[in-house]
């Protein structure tokens, strides 16, 4: 319920054409290993986009804000005209502070460093994932996805994004390569 909560296996439903669902595979269709597996990445895949709207979950203490694009933000003073679409508490607010935190100690001491921001608390999460070879039934070891999602100043966030790099060529690593 969680994973479909933060909107995984489902549109986002942002003003863009061709949007994709990703993959989540319905709870009968598990095997025994599948939350486990869930846990590191594997048995689902998202898109872009649902990443950055889960990691803002947690940037607006708990709130899922279905994501927009937006030109510029006109009057921030009328939440209604900022965020016309209705917003649903994933996650308590004690839990969102909890991963901010732990957001914001993957960027100051872990594999996000390369994302820090002088003057600034970062917080936000690297990622590298193995590519699934359909032809091989299982995934590559030399093709990869490297990603960085987060939100800045972690304390009060004004932006966020997420950086995703396509098979990149030398080192693949999420904090190496799309962290920066």
């Amino acid at each position: 319920e969680t994973i479909k909560n933060f909107g995984f296996g489902q549109k986002t439903g942002i003003d863009l054409p061709a949007e994709e669902r990703g993959i989540f595979r319905k709870v009968k269709n598990w095997s025994r290993i599948s939350p486990a597996s869930l846990s590191i990445g594997y048995e689902i895949s998202v898109t872009a986009i649902q990443m950055l709207q889960a990691i803002n979950v947690i940037a607006n203490e708990g709130i899922l804000n279905s994501p927009r694009i937006v030109r510029r933000v006109l009057n921030t003073s009328d939440e209604t005209k900022r965020n016309p679409r209705p917003s649903l508490r994933i996650i308590s607010r004690e839990t969102a502070s909890i991963l901010n935190s732990i957001l914001q100690g993957v960027v100051q001491g872990g594999t996000g460093s390369p994302a820090r921001i002088q003057g600034y608390r970062v917080a936000g999460k690297t990622g590298t994932a193995q590519i699934y070879n359909p032809e091989m039934n299982s995934y590559s070891s030399d093709a990869h996805i490297a990603s960085f999602a987060g939100f800045v100043p972690a304390d009060s966030p004004a932006f966020s994004m997420i950086v995703v790099i396509y098979e990149p060529s030398g080192p693949y690593y999420g904090g190496e390569v799309a962290g920066p």
